[in-house]
């Protein structure tokens, strides 16, 4: 079994076998939009506020457990490139926490037009990958501190904004009938951009905290 294959099946199994890790962001997600569905219809602000919340709630386990426990100076002796082995981290941690999200959310807003539906949903699929990869950063510079919670809220929530507007303005595009394209665009680019610094930055802030 190669390496990038033995550190997925890790990955994986600690994702799957904690359900600590994959159920927290997703009822997360699901108590933040009933609690507005109570009072108002839900909306692409209400489900796109809950998902960006539901991100950060599960970026605190994304390296911390694997820091604590050593892990990471097991990978550092992996012939595997560090940056690699963080892509699949972030891969690995997206399917199990956010993926799930993006699944239900086309039954949580039922009562839209599929128009509406489909651009929500593709929005949030695209951006939530832009999420990932900046909050492992954030996670990264956190990842030494004791209660770093709280700041790598602080410090993410800013970083998500464009994101957040992007995702936002496709929707309101797609409910006037307008062209969503350039805002897809968009956001695919911040992804591309995300690729490519932010498994480089997370691997050099691993490897100066492990110093």
């Amino acid at each position: 079994m190669s390496s990038l294959a033995r550190v997925w099946k890790r990955d994986w199994q600690v994702q799957t076998q904690n359900f600590t890790y994959t159920l927290t962001p997703f009822i997360f997600y699901l108590t933040v939009v009933s609690i507005f569905a109570v009072s108002d219809k839900i909306n692409a602000g209400v489900v796109w506020a809950a998902a960006l919340l539901a991100v950060v709630v599960s970026m605190q386990s994304m390296f911390r457990d694997d820091y604590n426990s050593g892990v990471f100076s097991y990978l550092l002796l992996e012939p595997l490139p560090l940056p690699i082995v963080i892509l699949s981290k972030v891969i690995c941690h997206w399917v199990t926490t956010q993926l799930p999200v993006i699944i239900v959310t086309p039954f949580i807003m039922a009562d839209a037009s599929i128009v509406e539906i489909s651009t929500i949903t593709l929005s949030l699929c695209i951006g939530s990958i832009a999420l990932s990869l900046l909050g492992a950063v954030v996670a990264a510079l956190t990842i030494a501190l004791p209660q770093g919670g709280l700041l790598l809220s602080i410090l993410s929530i800013p970083l998500y904004m464009p994101m957040l507007m992007l995702g936002l303005s496709s929707s309101y595009a797609a409910a006037n009938s307008l062209p969503i394209a350039s805002y897809i665009c968009l956001m695919l680019a911040c992804v591309l951009l995300a690729l490519s610094f932010a498994p480089l930055l997370v691997s050099l802030v691993i490897k100066v905290n492990m110093q």
